[in-house]
């Protein structure tokens, strides 16, 4: 294959990343831009990982999915179990009958 020196050239760079869009990075959270917009905003506590390249943001892959990763929630084993014995709980109590007045005047007497 012969390469005319006129034509332009694509430049493949293997180390290089492709970096996502805000549009993209919404698209693929499954959320409003505005979501992204916040959580990009100078001063929040917990933004996504972004670069500023003037007006425009700009993101790796790996860190957004980084990111999603480290707000994932998972029930806590003690606290499944700390629940399965409030409800058992719960329903030991309706089973027991609470007593009448009347039984408890008898008892005190």
């Amino acid at each position: 294959m012969n390469h005319n020196p006129s034509d332009p050239v694509q430049l493949q760079l293997p180390f290089l990343t492709p970096y996502l869009t805000i549009d993209q990075v919404a698209a693929l959270i499954g959320v409003p831009k505005s979501f992204i917009y916040r959580r990009t905003a100078r001063g929040h506590g917990d933004p996504i990982p972004h670069y500023r390249l003037g007006g425009h943001l700009r993101f790796k892959l790996d860190d957004v999915e980084d990111w999603i990763e480290r707000h994932r929630n998972e029930p806590e084993r003690e606290s499944a179990a700390a629940l399965v014995a409030a409800i058992k709980e719960r329903s030991r109590r309706r089973t027991t009958k609470p007593m009448k007045q009347q039984q408890i005047q008898r008892r005190t007497r």
